[in-house]
């Protein structure tokens, strides 16, 4: 499942001075901290998030609460590096708790990111305009208005925001890596690798911006580069998790299942949690679904929810996958046991309002898809108008992409072409699920040209994605088919 769910990760920190800024000193947002351990404390976390170590940083960011409860950026700091929703959107709930004792910067910072749980993107963007306006020199506030143009997609704006951080505060060299983010999406690709290097070259003898850099080569399809810059991550932290799936997901997208299998399995076998375990197992089902072996597939993702223990999101996420292995290989009934295995461990759980009702669509998507499954269009059309009903006014980042692309498969099982074609284009672009059913349609309506194209794409797509462990056979079947007429 893909969405801005993910964007709670954002590595950011924020300019910090411990107090007010007086007339003659420079203007950076303060940071109310108790004492000097807590502030060093939460430095630290800034910094490991910074450099991509989410793990550290949520271990300082947890220090830092536990010795100062009511230090409200260091809820923030640890949101912004949550595991999961859950974590993120708890964390957030507390540092709204505590906006009427901290300075005014960090309120505006709270207030933009808990408008950013609400999808209230006029609120949010207003809030990070007021930090910068009245923080001007504050590098990381810059880093943040940034960051909100890079999510609507506004590469330039953003860019313009990175340059002038730079230009302020010029030890804030994560924003190269948002730099390379945005020249990336700008198809301006001198740029951005040379923004990406610079992030490395400003972080010495940190694994984190190596992989950075190794996944924005990997997304060019230069997969051999890429695996070279993972291999130099692992060099400086043997235990690099990010770098290990990356190597094993670029040869999976070499086709080179058997070398997948043994990079996934190497991990597995050293992994020091069972958090890694799960991810190996995770990958190695990819690999498994990808040569073939749907059984083998079932098997990995069954021992990794196996070992979800407490984590009842994770446990769930592994159900879904689950799910659409079955779903996709023609056992739609067993695909929908899981789904609502799925759904029952959420809806059981101590978890936010916002969460459930995520879940919640996603099962009446999950469901509508088994109906169609079996060619009930009734059915799959009482879940969709369930599901537009369900969407409320809560975080629903992904809603629309999902709402579309099941009004296409409704529209195509109703052989509605046109209609389908329509609202897939609409939906989630980044899916490779999203872009074959596009080709799929077009192909339908003579336009063999475009599903050609479309088709290309899922076979060009070199970001990992356990869909395309499906999706490309079905999209190079389809491009022979295409071809052969």
């Amino acid at each position: 499942m893909q969405s801005t769910r993910g964007s709670w990760l954002a590595m950011l920190g924020f300019g910090l001075a411990l107090v007010a800024c007086t007339p003659g000193q420079r203007a950076r947002v303060p940071l109310t901290a108790e004492s000097d351990e807590v502030r060093r404390t939460y430095l630290e976390g800034r910094d490991a998030l910074e450099a991509f170590r989410p793990e550290l940083a949520r271990s300082r960011f947890a220090a830092a609460i536990e010795n100062s409860p009511g230090f409200a950026l260091a809820h923030v700091g640890l949101a912004r590096a949550a595991a999961n929703e859950a974590q993120f959107l708890a964390e957030v709930r507390e540092a709204a708790m505590l906006v009427r004792s901290v300075s005014e910067g960090e309120r505006l910072i709270i207030l933009a990111l808990e408008a950013s749980t609400r999808g209230d993107l006029v609120a949010e963007l207003a809030h990070y305009q007021d930090l910068v306006r009245l923080y001007p020199d504050d590098g990381r506030a810059a880093v943040l208005l940034g960051d909100f143009f890079l999510e609507q997609n506004n590469p330039s704006e953003a860019l313009i925001q990175y340059a002038r951080a730079l230009n302020v505060e010029p030890d804030v060299v994560v924003a190269y890596e948002r730099q390379g983010q945005a020249y990336a999406r700008l198809d301006q690709h001198a740029e951005a690798e040379a923004a990406l290097r610079r992030f490395i070259e400003a972080k010495p003898g940190e694994p984190g911006p190596h992989d950075r850099y190794a996944q924005y080569l990997l997304k060019v399809g230069r997969s051999d580069d890429a695996v070279a810059a993972y291999r130099q991550a692992l060099t400086l932290d043997a235990n690099d998790t990010t770098a290990e799936v990356g190597i094993g997901t670029a040869l999976l997208l070499r086709d080179d299942i058997d070398g997948a299998r043994g990079a996934f399995r190497a991990l597995y076998d050293h992994a020091r949690d069972d958090a890694t375990r799960r991810t190996a197992l995770v990958w190695t089902a990819a690999a498994e679904l990808q040569g073939g072996a749907a059984p083998e597939a079932l098997a990995r993702l069954e021992e990794a929810a196996s070992l979800s223990g407490a984590d009842i999101e994770a446990r769930a996420e592994l159900l879904g996958l689950a799910g659409d292995v079955l779903l996709e290989t023609g056992s739609a009934d067993l695909a929908l046991a899981r789904y609502r295995d799925a759904a029952e461990a959420i809806e059981g759980a101590p978890l936010a309002p916002d969460v459930k009702r995520h879940a919640r669509l996603h099962r009446l998507y999950r469901e509508a898809r088994v109906a169609l499954a079996h060619s009930d269009l009734a059915t799959a059309r009482q879940k969709a108008a369930e599901f537009r009903r369900t969407v409320g006014r809560g975080r629903n980042d992904d809603a629309a992409d999902l709402f579309n692309e099941l009004g296409a498969r409704i529209a195509m099982a109703a052989g509605d072409h046109r209609e389908a074609a329509g609202k897939l284009e609409r939906a989630d672009q980044s899916d490779p699920r999203v872009i074959y059913l596009t080709a799929v349609a077009y192909s339908d309506l003579g336009r063999s040209q475009e599903a050609a194209a479309r088709c290309r794409r899922v076979l060009e797509m070199s970001e990992p994605r356990f869909e395309l462990a499906y999706v490309r056979p079905k999209a190079r079947a389809l491009m022979e088919t295409i071809s052969a007429r």
